[in-house]
């Protein structure tokens, strides 16, 4: 886990991460795809390929990590299983964490923060009637991380903790979303590797 986990998550600056999205919703009959990076075609060769091997790679609306490949940027986002009213295809609403963004990568509350944007611009996209409103929101979505300094959250510490297995490429991990939120109560961690 060494290349994708390091130890302490640091933004150098303030960072805007721009929203991308890639999957299937009923307001569109194809594909929705919203990238504002060339790299994030990895993610959607990835998910394109899990899907059609009638794997299920979750049950409910999760968080995610996926990192194609050693020195590749970082994936954060929020999944769920969607259609587009005919066919099943989940709908993924991420950012790009390049790892020239990251030194030494300790999940903590900026990432918790990542995550919890993500999951209210996912939430309401859900809620667009049409494509044009779509990427007209889209367009306008940025989420700023700033730079402060903040203490380590255990329990995100806790639910992200990393073993020394060996990591297979591509890397993809989720984590239900109601397990994050509600972390104290039921304590340990349930996180499925792909």
């Amino acid at each position: 886990m060494r290349n994708l986990f390091f130890n302490h998550i640091c933004f150098s600056h303030n960072i805007n991460l721009q929203i991308q999205v890639f999957g299937k919703l009923p307001i569109y009959n194809d594909y929705i795809s919203f990238f504002t990076q060339r790299n994030a075609l990895s993610w959607q060769n990835f998910l394109v390929s899990k899907n059609s091997k009638q794997s299920k790679l979750f049950n409910e609306r999760s968080f995610f990590i996926f990192q194609f490949s050693k020195n590749k940027s970082i994936f954060v986002g929020v999944i769920d299983n969607s259609s587009d009213g005919t066919r099943q295809f989940p709908f993924s609403v991420f950012v790009d964490c390049r790892q020239s963004w990251l030194k030494n990568y300790l999940i903590d509350s900026k990432l918790l923060f990542i995550f919890k944007e993500l999951d209210s611009i996912f939430l309401n996209v859900k809620k667009i009637e049409n494509i044009d409103q779509c990427y007209q929101f889209l367009q306008q979505k940025v989420i700023t991380v700033e730079n402060t300094k903040q203490t380590i959250n255990s329990l995100i510490k806790n639910i992200f903790k990393r073993s020394k297995q060996k990591i297979e490429w591509p890397y993809f991990e989720i984590f239900p979303i109601r397990d994050v939120y509600h972390q104290k109560k039921k304590g340990g961690r349930n996180a499925i590797t792909i």
